[in-house]
């Protein structure tokens, strides 16, 4: 299952999961797998103490990090089935020589 992550907070924060680095811009929206959402972030997690303290916001005062992790919002992908364009150009193609 793959979500939308979207920054919403005023800084660029970097991570990684499995090998592979995410880059989250202020404001920026990032198609990922919920697992990587879920390790980074807490997605799908009631208690984030374990990711507060992987991203060492867990000590920040006035819960700071606790705010900043809040500013990471899920929302759901869905894929949609669509034509690829090569093959909506090839009917568009055999339109034209029928016509002719």
């Amino acid at each position: 299952m793959q979500i939308f992550v979207t920054n919403k907070n005023d800084f660029y924060h970097e991570d990684a999961f499995n090998g592979q680095k995410f880059a989250f811009e202020p404001g920026s929206k990032q198609l990922i797998d919920a697992e990587a959402a879920s390790h980074m972030f807490g997605f799908g997690r009631k208690d984030k103490t374990e990711n507060l303290l992987r991203l060492g916001w867990s000590n920040l005062p006035d819960d700071e990090g606790v705010r900043w992790l809040a500013k990471f919002v899920f929302t759901d992908a869905r894929v949609v089935e669509v034509e690829s364009e090569d093959e909506q150009e090839e009917v568009k193609q055999e339109q034209v020589e029928q016509k002719a």
